[in-house]
């Protein structure tokens, strides 16, 4: 089903990305705290920063892989892979 207005899906694309990228760090340094209070150790905070990477990753490609309203063709990624 299209949305009416391609540039709602644009914004929240955006905001999921942006989202991704910049609570990464405050996210994974206040889990870390937590299990070091908690259980005296970290690894739960790196895995779950790993996750989270993968998270940010996977938000980006989604955003860049944005199709133009006008022409259908990306936005901002070319249709390589490397693009």
């Amino acid at each position: 089903m299209e949305e009416a207005d391609p540039w709602r899906e644009y914004r929240r694309r955006r905001n999921l990305s942006l989202f991704a990228f910049i609570g990464f760090v405050p996210f994974v340094f206040l889990l870390a705290q937590v299990t070091i209070w908690l259980f005296g150790t970290a690894p739960p905070a790196f895995v779950v920063g790993f996750g989270w990477t993968i998270f940010t990753a996977i938000a980006g490609n989604w955003f860049i892989r944005f199709k133009c309203p006008r022409c259908g063709n990306p936005f901002f990624a070319d249709s390589k892979w490397w693009g």
